[in-house]
């Protein structure tokens, strides 16, 4: 006990500035204690905290969710742009038609006998459908061949009308085919670059 006195009288300037800078921490501390609690967040803070944290989450799971929904149906659209007719691709619908379909009848082995004017109807500014009448007669397995390499041709044909019927009622080796195909032309530049590629 005497050590300690006397090493405190000794070091009597040493204990002094000890005593005051412990007197001065302790007034900062309780000056500023609402501050220093602040850094420390309390049960309410968290749990504030926790819930916007978590409404962030289901707003940022929609928002995924809507862009995956985008994309589907983007990819959809894109896998169906080969059934369209597109200029960029296909060349000009009304000076091109006419000759598609002579070649899938062709191929089909089918001779065409008759095959009307090209007609154009414009739903909107970025969608058409050319219409073309057309009349053939031949056996009912070359029919059916040009038929179905119409539904395959790409762009895809349509039949708005098609009547099938024997050429002779007394003889069914010939057969009668007539109506009308369709085909739905694409025209906006922006639609023809993402169908086939080109814009992402």
């Amino acid at each position: 006990m005497d050590k300690i006195k006397s090493a405190i009288r000794a070091n009597t300037k040493a204990v002094i500035g000890l005593i005051i800078a412990s007197l001065l921490f302790m007034a900062v501390l309780i000056l500023y204690w609402k501050d220093i609690m602040n850094l420390w967040p309390g049960h309410d803070t968290i749990s504030s905290g926790i819930t916007a944290l978590g409404d962030f989450h289901k707003d940022l799971e929609k928002e995924i969710k809507e862009v995956h929904d985008i994309r589907l149906i983007r990819e959809n659209f894109v896998r169906q742009g080969k059934d369209f007719w597109i200029s960029k691709r296909d060349g000009d619908i009304e000076s091109s038609i006419i000759k598609k379909i002579e070649d899938v009848a062709k191929s089909s082995g089918l001779k065409l006998q008759n095959i009307g004017n090209s007609r154009l109807t414009k739903i909107n500014e970025d969608i058409s459908f050319m219409e073309v009448n057309i009349e053939a007669k031949s056996t009912m397995e070359e029919i059916s061949k040009f038929i179905s390499d119409l539904y395959k041709a790409n762009p895809c044909f349509y039949w708005r009308k098609c009547v099938i019927r024997p050429f002779n009622p007394r003889d069914a080796k010939e057969i009668v085919l007539s109506g009308t195909i369709s085909v739905v032309s694409l025209n906006s530049d922006y639609i023809a670059k993402v169908l086939m590629g080109e814009e992402k």
